[in-house]
């Protein structure tokens, strides 16, 4: 582990507290390939809050997962009918093998 204390982040940047420049490429846990504060994510955020913050999938229905399912299976080659959300590689796992 480096001794670099991060302060900031903007795309694929990451600040530290002396605001030395840092190319950040681990895309870690909420990064993922979007980059730091995409203003699109950022957006789409802010809205969602403003109606839901979380609604577990497999209890309720929300319009969200809904939406992001049916473009799943649309956009998926083969004959997949059918999509699980998973908060884990073991529960994909789990899922798949059931």
């Amino acid at each position: 582990m480096e001794d670099v204390v991060i302060s900031h982040a903007e795309g694929v940047l990451v600040y530290d507290i002396g605001g030395k420049e840092y190319i950040d490429c681990f895309a870690g846990i909420a990064v993922n390939n979007a980059g730091h504060r995409n203003p699109r994510i950022i957006k789409a955020v802010k809205e969602q809050i403003d109606k839901l913050v979380h609604c577990y999938t497999y209890l309720y229905y929300s319009e969200p997962p809904a939406l992001l399912a049916e473009k799943l299976v649309q956009n998926t080659p083969g004959r997949f009918n059918k999509t699980f959300f998973s908060n884990s590689g073991t529960e994909a796992i789990e899922g798949a093998l059931e």
